[in-house]
């Protein structure tokens, strides 16, 4: 009998220890997903196009300001456009996408399960792309374009002439009775690192004598650490591990915004492919952004302009409308790294975080990517100078 309670008692503390194991470990595990090859050249191009708008965005924007902007989301917008168009704009959004060799239909099938995807497989995550069209109500839509936003899982019609996001439109009948339409697409992103072990309070350097104290989340486990004379980079489990949040550093001479106009999908690989795992503590900015932009510039001139011309747009799949043509992209992004519930601030008294052996501290301004593991499709692309 005792032997038997002897048993009862080492299996009961080693089902104890290995549950603990498992929480410090993050607690749950991702979920692994298998890509369809389309759908892996959908990932690729989105990633390639979320780092040409990124470059550019960064050469034309103040050096001081944030920038943000999603790949997946900006090509999801696109990607109803395409329903909606014809002829030279159709080709031209196609050629954005860097999707010339395919038809719409496979085009969108797969850009609605990527989203549906990204959407659900991490329960630890929250995920909320949506890409809306804003007219006068006094548009009217073809019929299957209509039926396509109402089966989408992404897309929304905004009919209002007085709707926030419509500023061009006015009491004008001029131009109440043409058919320029607003295309807004609104990325939400809530996720918490998986191996946060604490809070604290500390001092972000906007400049080497601006800064102002903010919250910092710690994660400390064994982390992909990469660094050369240029950067330096560790990989941050997001959520339940789907998700990877890439925080990069400039090293030495490089400049952030050096590193932002020729940041590339070559830098991305090279980085992914040196890694080395390190027992880490990452000290890093709990983030709750919201980021506007525009987008009307960068596609307007380099990828779409006749998307933008109400004189030879074709967007006569979305209406027979005369002069249907798009008078601008906003891109919103609403981003949220924090830190998990119950937790305390544990520095009472803020003061300067004191740089241990094995501790990568981000407190000055830095380069990041969200991406899912097992697909590698980019979230998120941003530059954080200013919490």
């Amino acid at each position: 009998m005792r032997f038997s309670i002897n048993i009862f008692i080492v299996l009961l503390i080693a089902s104890l220890l290995i549950l603990c194991k498992k929480e410090h470990n993050g607690g749950v595990a991702s979920v692994p997903c298998n890509i369809p090859n389309i759908e892996k050249t959908l990932i690729e191009n989105s990633n390639q196009l979320g780092f040409d708008c990124f470059r550019r965005l960064s050469i034309a924007n103040s050096e001081d300001e944030n920038l943000i902007i999603s790949p997946i989301g900006i090509s999801l917008s696109l990607n109803s456009l395409l329903q909606a168009s014809q002829n030279r704009t159709n080709s031209e959004i196609k050629n954005c996408l860097h999707l010339n060799n395919f038809n719409d239909s496979t085009i969108i099938n797969g850009y609605n399960h990527l989203n549906k995807l990204y959407s659900e497989i991490d329960n630890d995550s929250k995920i909320i792309n949506t890409s809306k069209i804003a007219f006068s109500e006094s548009f009217k839509f073809e019929p299957n374009f209509q039926n396509f936003y109402a089966k989408s899982n992404y897309a929304e019609i905004i009919s209002d002439n007085n709707a926030g996001f419509i500023d061009n439109i006015n009491d004008n009948s001029s131009e109440l009775n043409n058919g320029h339409f607003q295309m807004i697409n609104s990325f939400n992103f809530d996720a918490k690192s998986k191996y946060q072990v604490r809070t604290e309070e500390s001092p972000f350097y906007k400049s080497p004598n601006q800064s102002s104290f903010i919250q910092m989340i710690v994660s400390r486990s064994e982390l992909n650490y990469y660094a050369d004379q240029t950067v330096q980079a560790v990989e941050l489990p997001l959520g339940r591990g789907n998700f990877n949040l890439l925080l990069i550093l400039p090293q030495n001479s490089e400049s952030i915004n050096d590193l932002c106009n020729k940041m590339d999908v070559r830098i991305l690989d090279r980085i992914k492919k040196k890694f080395k795992p390190m027992m880490i503590e990452v000290i890093m900015p709990k983030i709750e952004l919201t980021e506007i932009k525009t987008m009307k510039e960068i596609l307007k001139y380099n990828k779409i302009p006749s998307a933008f011309s109400d004189k030879i747009a074709d967007f006569s799949k979305l209406s027979k409308h005369d002069r249907v043509y798009m008078n601008d992209f906003e891109h919103v992004i609403n981003l949220s790294i924090s830190s998990k519930e119950n937790e305390e601030i544990e520095a009472s008294n803020a003061s300067p975080i004191i740089k241990k052996e094995g501790t990568l501290l981000i407190d000055h301004p830095y380069i990041f990517m969200i991406y899912e593991k097992y697909s590698e499709g980019i979230l998120c692309i941003g530059k954080i100078n200013n919490i």
